[in-house]
């Protein structure tokens, strides 16, 4: 690294090298001295965030779960659009489906920010009490 840094000196140097020759040990040595020590930092940053391997000895994986995950939640939604009421379906459909804010909720069906968040609140209860319904079963 040091010779390539020497290297790299040589070349950006300005001025004339015999006549200035040491300037230039200064300066390639002031080059050699912060590339090795901005090297070193990324070093100790990237040892720093390294994960210890000990630590994913108990991780298993299992793409089986994260399926099974995605299919719970597409029945828990499915099972929720029936039961909505039409301001929670459209909440449901427009804040989360198409991820459209709360504003723009508001404008398009031009009703006030509370019925959008009273949407939201009895939304939320259902969802929860059918959540609750599926870990039961």
């Amino acid at each position: 690294m040091a010779h390539l840094t020497w290297l790299s000196a040589y070349q950006n140097y300005a001025p004339e090298l015999p006549a200035n020759l040491p300037d230039f040990r200064k300066f390639a040595f002031r080059r050699i001295k912060w590339r090795t020590v901005d090297y070193l930092r990324k070093q100790t940053l990237r040892t720093q965030s390294q994960v210890n391997l000990e630590h994913t000895l108990p991780i298993t994986i299992d793409p089986m779960t994260e399926q099974e995950t995605h299919w719970q939640l597409t029945a828990l939604l499915t099972e929720l659009l029936v039961q909505c009421r039409p301001g929670e379906r459209i909440y449901l459909t427009e804040f989360f489906f198409e991820e459209q804010t709360v504003s723009s909720i508001m404008r398009r069906h031009q009703v006030s920010r509370r019925t959008v968040y009273n949407w939201r609140a009895s939304l939320l209860v259902k969802a929860h009490k059918l959540y609750q319904q599926q870990t039961t079963n």
